[in-house]
């Protein structure tokens, strides 16, 4: 099926190839070859065994192809997937954005995951999961609201929390969600929130700043203590810094 102008239908479009150089709509877009447009593809469901290309291709379904899916800007609330998805534009979906290769000029975002052997943005990739055997590449943000994991260990890589801390416990700069007491010379309670420390379930690194001495890392009321010492073993007010990991 092909057209120099529009292609355009209430119910569905199915063909071995469909070919506009202007819009192609339809209640649902099929085909067994190659779906593309010099315009916009937009309709319920987009899904070709081979290629789908357009200006922008637009669903309140899903985008998949058997090929490569190519446009400005990729749209879909169900699910984009193909071999190669790629966009000049914004990539976008409310549910998962599958992929072997993911690239987008704009922004890559998805309700659900972003999977691929390699992701790609100039700007942001934001979804509830990011997967990838390969790598991922963002010229601004990568965001998760989930964890950062190497291979099959299931452990956070990221740090949960982190600070640097004066003498007088005043927060020199931080994670934004710790907070810090500090009742007695050399000790410091460090409150994260969100969780409630036990020393055995975290794993907390902290090193003195400009001063000379050792410190010493516990738990105590769901806090993260850090006791500050001299070298003389006597507890002393002191800069230092400190991260937090979760298990």
């Amino acid at each position: 099926m092909s057209a120099t102008g529009n292609i355009s239908a209430g119910g569905n479009v199915t063909g071995v190839n469909v070919t506009g150089t202007g819009t192609v709509t339809g209640a649902t877009l099929s085909s067994t070859g190659n779906i593309s447009a010099s315009g916009n593809i937009t309709g319920t469901n987009l899904t070709g065994t081979g290629t789908l290309t357009g200006a922008t291709l637009s669903s309140t379904g899903n985008i998949s192809a058997g090929g490569n899916v190519t446009g400005v800007n990729l749209t879909g609330t169900g699910t984009v997937s193909g071999a190669t998805v790629s966009s000049t534009g914004n990539i976008s979906a409310s549910g998962n954005v599958n992929a072997v290769n993911i690239a987008g000029s704009g922004n890559v975002s998805a309700g659900g995951s972003v999977s691929g052997t390699t992701l790609a943005s100039s700007t942001s990739i934001t979804g509830a999961s990011l997967t990838t055997t390969g790598n991922i590449t963002a010229g601004a943000n990568v965001n998760v609201t989930g964890k950062v994991t190497r291979g099959s260990d299931p452990t956070n890589m990221l740090p949960i929390a982190w600070g640097t801390i004066s003498a007088t416990g005043t927060i020199l700069t931080g994670s934004g969600n710790i907070s810090v007491a500090h009742p007695g010379t050399g000790l410091y309670q460090i409150s994260i929130t969100g969780e409630t420390y036990i020393y055995s379930n975290y794993t907390a690194i902290a090193t003195l700043t400009g001063s000379i001495g050792f410190i010493q890392t516990g738990s105590g009321s769901g806090m993260l203590n850090i006791l500050n010492y001299s070298p003389t073993s006597i507890l002393t007010d002191g800069i230092f810094q400190f991260v937090v990991y979760k298990k």
